[in-house]
């Protein structure tokens, strides 16, 4: 089978699904060059989100989906051509193909969003987690001390007051109540 072939040559039909493959081929080299030189365009929306706010989905309503798509149908139907399908049938071959492509790309979306994450400290997070304390916290909020804590995944330092009517000694286990201001936690006793 041979793939290159004279645009002459070609009939209707094969050259509507050769165009619309290459112009998702050209769209696809065009949009991989533009995030390469941080230019993203990345316009997702969620399905479940009926209002049609921007967000990140698993990407099958998605530029780079309806890219997928119009390579699959473009390219599949050409092959279908090629393999003596008629234009309805190689239509619906390149289509099924499209709609493939479009949810692999969808879901490769979805695992590298998922990737993702969040760089900032929430302390919120904190909240019903154990620690050690690490510098004496003053009974009765009488000054700050330090816990040491494990929030997100990562091993902080924090500020912490108490409420207990005793100082509670560093190694001692505490657990976290609530943020009371900015970057201090009170803490309590376990």
């Amino acid at each position: 089978m041979n793939f290159l072939f004279d645009w002459s040559t070609l009939g209707v039909a094969e050259k509507i699904f050769t165009a619309i493959g290459t112009v998702a081929i050209v769209l696809i080299l065009l949009q991989s060059l533009m995030s390469l030189v941080g230019g993203e365009v990345d316009h997702d929306y969620d399905i479940s989100d009926m209002d049609g706010h921007a967000g990140h989905s698993w990407g099958l309503l998605s530029i780079r989906g309806l890219f997928g798509y119009m390579l699959g149908l473009g390219w599949g139907g050409i092959i279908a051509l090629r393999y003596g399908f008629g234009v309805f049938a190689a239509t619906l071959l390149g289509s099924a193909l499209g709609v493939s492509i479009g949810l692999v790309l969808g879901l490769l979306m979805k695992a590298m969003h998922s990737l993702r994450s969040e760089g900032t400290l929430n302390l919120q997070n904190a909240i019903g987690q154990s620690g050690t304390v690490y510098q004496r916290i003053p009974a009765g909020r009488g000054g700050l001390g330090k816990i040491q804590i494990l929030v997100q995944g990562r091993l902080q330092t924090l500020e912490a007051c108490t409420d207990a009517t005793t100082d509670l000694s560093p190694q001692r286990q505490v657990k976290v109540v609530q943020v009371v201001s900015g970057n201090t936690l009170l803490v309590e006793q376990v």
